[in-house]
């Protein structure tokens, strides 16, 4: 078993209505992500994750990123040639927020109700995860 994590390429939040199936959900997303110029000639993957559900208003906060469907083929070949099975794919934010879960950093320091930031430095940018 075998899940790669790939560099971020597209990530966001959404605002939905509860009652939307998965199939909706991942629609309405696609179509947001298509907005982006990275996305204009080049087929999205994306995946989400619920955050918060608020029944009283109906409505779900996600979060959500995308690939390009080319890159991500490539990959996966590549995996496929060297006799890799992957199992999953996963976007490098949601790696690191399993390890610090994994790890006990995240009970430690993400406690309700209160904010809480990582941000994360690259070789030449940075990110800021709230």
């Amino acid at each position: 078993m075998t899940i790669i994590s790939i560099p971020n390429v597209h990530f966001g939040t959404i605002n939905l209505p509860l009652l939307l199936t998965d199939d909706a959900v991942t629609n309405a997303i696609t179509s947001e992500v298509e907005q982006s110029y990275i996305f204009k000639r080049q087929e999205p993957v994306v995946g989400w994750h619920d955050v918060y559900s608020n029944p009283e208003t109906e409505s779900r906060s996600l979060v959500y990123t995308a690939i390009q469907r080319a890159s991500l083929d490539a990959i996966l070949e590549a995996c496929d040639n060297v006799g890799c099975k992957v199992t999953g794919v996963e976007n490098s934010y949601a790696s690191l927020l399993k390890t610090l879960y994994y790890s006990g950093i995240a009970e430690d320091q993400m406690k309700d109700d209160v904010t809480w930031n990582l941000m994360i430095i690259g070789q030449n940018n940075y990110s800021i995860l709230s």
